[in-house]
């Protein structure tokens, strides 16, 4: 069996509670402030063994600000009076979780030789046949576009697969609280068959397109 990871970023935001949905009335996430807690309970990843990961992506101000598990409060920005506030090492401690929650330091990526840090940092936690479970939500600037080439990258490399890949879309909320997780996935499958009609059309070979067909 493939091991599961999981994937995200944590943001420094203030982030405010919400439940997220999948769009399709089959899934509502417990109310939360982290989509991270939504995005493993969207995947099933209570379900999930000892082999398996889930690994957050921090920089400094990431761990400080939303991450420790001795956050308790937080102060809003532009407002004196701090509120209550749980760090996501906590949330994802009450999860319960049979998967090791490994948390893991970047550079903020200031200039190209960060960037290229943060892409090994990233790269070297995956291993060979990995299936990847990725969280866009809190990747921001250069991050989206690192994480999907990162994982075609390691699709040939390592011989991963990408399972998911998600975007938790918390401006367009409901009435109700409720934000929609969207699925970016299709974006890598447009990726799949653009490699595969450019190996036919130079090369000739149709193999890649026949398998994607078979899909």
């Amino acid at each position: 069996m493939p091991r599961k990871v999981f994937i995200s970023i944590l943001g420094a935001g203030f982030y405010e509670e919400c439940a997220y949905t999948d769009g399709q009335n089959q899934f509502t996430s417990t109310p939360t402030r982290f989509i991270q807690q939504a995005s493993l309970e969207l995947v099933g990843a209570n379900g999930w063994t000892e082999e398996d990961r889930v690994i957050i992506f921090l920089t400094k101000k990431a761990r400080e600000l939303n991450w420790n598990k001795t956050i308790t409060e937080r102060k809003r920005y532009g407002k004196d009076t701090p509120e209550p506030y749980k760090g996501l090492e906590a949330v994802l401690q009450e999860m319960n979780l049979k998967a090791q929650v490994e948390d893991k330091d970047i550079k903020d990526g200031m200039n190209e030789a960060e960037i290229w840090e943060v892409f090994q940092t990233i790269y070297d936690t995956l291993q060979e046949g990995d299936e990847l479970h990725l969280d866009l939500t809190h990747s921001f600037r250069f991050l989206p576009m690192l994480l999907l080439v990162l994982g075609n990258y390691a699709k040939f490399l390592k011989g991963t697969t990408i399972k998911n890949i998600v975007y938790g879309n918390f401006e367009v909320r409901n009435a109700q609280n409720e934000a929609p997780i969207i699925s970016l996935l299709p974006l890598v499958s447009l990726q799949d068959w653009t490699f595969a009609a450019a190996n036919y059309l130079q090369n000739g070979r149709a193999t890649q397109l026949e398998e994607l067909v078979n899909e």
